[in-house]
Order: structure tokens, then C-alpha cells, then sequence
């Protein structure tokens, strides 16, 4: 079941600031509107410094200069441990360097405020049905912790996609976090979640081909 999150702003801005002053680190999940005008972001903190940022089809210092902007929204701040000692990328505004190149996914472009375009792997649909039922329950044969997920797709259709096979919000903060650095352990301690359930969510996301691991 999706976290519920019941925590109210009529601005976002003071909230990332008292997060900056308070020298906090973890993940500031957010999220305004219903139905068609949803819309949803994050940002990571590593000792108050921000470390990453997306939102819709933005990512890096636009995603961070578009959600400052935000008044009525609702918020979570999950504390995790500082992630900079796992190896995560440079704090913001600074551009991120490129990924290591694969031939089976894309490129990141620093702070660009869209996404690549897709990569080679196209969005399963029409011929390929994928059952919810099968698809929601635990894969037998999960992931390592040691391994590192990346996207295997990053264009518009994404979020739909997501909906459409029932995935819930807890997946997409997690293909959220997934940037072809972090390893899984590394997003079990953002996510704020036991092992074994990141594991399945992640299972999920490799078996409707939305990640794969390298």
C-alpha cells in the first residue's frame, strides 16, 4: 500500500529551508493536486545540502527551483543515513558528471529540466499484457543488495505506464531514486524501508522492465 502523506505546506520553500538549517539528511517526498493535475517530486538531503532533485519531467537545479516554487502541497521527510559516504553524486547546483555509458541505457544530461530520450528497450504494451497479480508478488529469485539498478527508460510515458500495470507511489519514488549509481543497499536506507520489501519493489520494476541491473 503507497505511504499516505498527511503532512500539509502552504510552502514548500520553508520547509526545504528548515530542512537546509536543521543540516538534516534523508528524503523530502512531495506531492499537490488529484487525478489528471497530480503531480509529485523529491529531493535528497545530505547534511542539509541538496544532493538531487526531480519532479515530473525536470530533474537537478530545475526540479529544485520549480518545487521551491510550490505553495499548497503535501510533504514526508523520511531520515536516512548520509548518503555521501556511500558514494552518491555531487551536491546541487553543480552539474553531474556523465554515467558510464551501457549500450542498454541512456545517458543523464546535467540539469537539462527534461528527460533523455528513450532508450532502446520500448514501454511493453499492446501484445504484451502484464498480469497485476503476477506481477505484485514477490520474485523469487530478488535482487542483491549489492547490485546497482538503472532506468531503462526515462521518457513522458513513464508515469502512465506505472499506473496503468498498478504500480504504486511507493514505486515510483523508488524508480525515482534509481539513477544507475546507487546501489540497492544505498536505496534501502533512502527509502526508510525493510530490506525485503525494497527487494520486491524493486522486483517489480525489473519484471515490468522499467529497471535492470549492471
Amino acid at each position: 500500500m503507497a505511504q499516505q502523506r498527511e503532512t500539509a505546506t502552504n510552502n514548500l520553500s520553508d520547509i526545504i529551508e528548515l530542512i537546509k538549517m536543521g543540516h538534516r539528511s534523508g528524503v523530502l517526498s512531495v506531492e499537490r493536486g488529484e487525478g489528471r493535475a497530480f503531480e509529485e517530486g523529491l529531493i535528497v538531503f545530505v547534511n542539509g545540502q541538496v544532493t538531487e532533485a526531480q519532479a515530473s519531467a525536470q530533474t537537478g537545479s530545475n526540479a529544485l527551483r520549480w518545487l521551491s516554487s510550490w505553495t499548497t502541497c503535501r510533504f514526508s521527510f523520511i531520515v536516512g543515513d548520509n548518503p555521501q559516504t556511500q558514494g552518491t553524486g555531487p551536491q546541487l547546483p553543480t552539474p553531474r558528471t556523465s554515467r558510464p555509458s551501457s549500450p542498454s541505457y541512456p545517458t543523464y544530461p546535467a540539469d537539462t529540466g527534461n528527460f533523455p530520450p528513450p532508450g532502446n528497450t520500448p514501454i511493453p504494451r499492446g501484445n504484451t499484457p502484464i498480469p497485476r497479480a503476477n506481477m505484485l508478488s514477490p520474485n523469487a529469485s530478488s535482487p542483491s543488495i549489492l547490485q546497482i539498478p538503472y532506468r531503462t527508460q526515462t521518457n513522458g510515458n513513464v508515469l502512465a505506464y506505472m499506473e496503468q500495470v498498478g504500480l504504486t507511489r511507493e514505486h515510483r519514488r523508488l524508480y525515482m531514486l534509481v539513477d544507475g549509481q546507487r546501489s540497492t543497499h544505498e536505496l534501502i536506507n533512502l527509502m526508510g524501508k525493510g530490506p525485503d520489501k525494497i527487494l520486491e519493489l524493486l522486483s517489480n520494476l525489473e519484471r515490468t522492465r522499467l529497471i535492470d541491473y549492471r
